[in-house]
């Protein structure tokens, strides 16, 4: 019995030995081959500019009637300059519009940001002393312009004249006056405000800090509004005849703050 056992338990150990070897000399399974990597998905591409539009050479060339607006002072949040260049040609006309931002840095301009040029192409339609431009964005035909303007001369403060308080001004709300007060008459196409009304607190119109455009020949008009707080107005004053910004536009004021690069030269 005992004899049987022991043949019993060697048959399992050898029948185990031989099973484990089995196990172990089994060769590896081959590895799954590695999915080929997905193709790389082209790059979305940009979306193109809109194409340049097409004005034609004797209206790229026509005399440029130029518009400025300066809207700045200690109190604003931004400061804005605009340029507004006028052609015309015939009944053809062309309207671009340079703009300018800056925030303000501890009561001082603070850098200038371009925004994009806009342009305009259409009519202006003159009868008498009215013109009237009926114009459309180049890149944005929902962008139209549809503008009287009259034939007029307006009295232009000189290209360094500074705002300044009335001498008779001892409450705010003073809209100030020129210093100097020379001025000169300059040919214009006045647009915004379309007449010259006097200030009237009832017409939102007539305040100085509403929309003011006209156009005159090179280097053109420019409003200036400066918003002081208790000093709040503005008026026409001439532009140099570089076409530089005049930073000064205060009375007392020894330096300019940092002024934007001037507009490119029609």
């Amino acid at each position: 019995m005992r004899r049987f056992l022991r043949g019993v338990l060697g048959l399992q150990i050898l029948v185990g030995a031989a099973v484990t070897g089995a196990v172990w000399a089994q060769p590896a399974k081959p590895a799954k081959p590695a999915k080929p990597a997905a193709p790389a998905r082209p790059a979305t591409p940009p979306v193109a500019a809109p194409p340049a539009a097409v004005v034609p050479t004797e209206l790229s060339a026509a005399p440029a009637w130029i518009g400025r607006v300066f809207d700045t002072g200690l109190i604003v949040q931004r400061h804005r300059h605009e340029t507004h260049t006028l052609r015309r040609h015939g009944a053809q006309a062309l309207l671009t519009i340079e703009t300018q931002i800056a925030g303000n840095k501890l009561m001082e301009i603070g850098p200038w940001q371009p925004e994009p040029v806009k342009a305009y192409l259409g009519t202006a339609e003159e009868k008498d002393k009215l013109v009237t431009l009926k114009l459309t964005n180049v890149t944005d035909p929902t962008d139209t312009i549809s503008m009287p303007c009259r034939k007029t001369t307006i009295a232009a403060a000189r290209p360094d004249a500074v705002r300044r308080a009335n001498d008779s001004a001892t409450e705010c709300g003073d809209t100030g006056r020129w210093h100097p007060r020379t001025t000169k008459k300059l040919t214009v196409l006045r647009c915004l405000p379309f007449d010259a009304k006097p200030m009237n607190l009832d017409d939102s119109t007539t305040w100085d800090s509403a929309p003011h455009l006209a156009f005159a020949p090179s280097p053109g008009i420019e409003w200036l509004y400066v918003n002081d707080d208790c000093l709040q107005g503005g008026g026409w004053r001439q532009v140099p005849a570089n076409r530089s910004i005049v930073s000064k536009v205060r009375h007392g004021m020894s330096g300019g703050p940092a002024a934007p690069p001037p507009p490119r030269k029609p």
